[in-house]
């Protein structure tokens, strides 16, 4: 007899570990939403975003974090990033970093404190954004001040 509840005990507990792993990858799925302001022209992996209001979304689907970002009700860009654990960084303001070309920009980050991650994308092929007169042949983010600008995010998980 104690054998036959087992039997019929196991269905359930695969079936409740099953929904404990896919609701928690769902949970996951939309990890946070932000707000934030360009107030020039940034390219965004492909994606070229005139001066305006936007709203992000960072997802993560199938061990890829992504980036869906929208202008009111019209999606303009999604950008796949790559997540670098910051615990050792403590900020406690979400913002993206840019580097400026006169009055337009390259986005390089997406800082989420919130989440204890750095999200750095690819850059456009040709992009000229690291010194390359290092002194020891190093590829260096460029450090002048007028170069990188960091844009707020207002950001409210869901």
């Amino acid at each position: 007899m104690n054998s036959n509840r087992r039997s019929k005990l196991v269905p359930y507990m695969v079936l409740a570990l099953l929904t404990v792993c896919f609701g928690a990858d769902r949970a996951r799925a939309q990890a946070l939403a932000g707000k934030f302001t360009l107030p020039f022209e940034a390219r965004w992996g492909w994606a070229v975003l005139p001066a305006a209001d936007y709203t992000l979304m960072l997802y993560h689907k199938g061990g890829t974090d992504v980036v869906h970002i929208r202008r009111g009700q019209v999606g303009v860009a999604i950008v796949q990033c790559i997540a670098h654990d910051i615990s050792s960084y403590h900020s406690s303001h979400s913002v993206i970093t840019i580097v400026r070309h006169g009055n337009k920009g390259t986005v390089l980050s997406l800082d989420l404190p919130q989440l204890g991650q750095i999200y750095f994308f690819n850059l456009p092929k040709g992009e000229k954004v690291f010194a390359q007169n290092s002194p020891t042949g190093e590829r260096v983010l460029a450090q002048a001040p007028d170069l990188i600008q960091r844009i707020p995010v207002l950001v409210g998980g869901r």
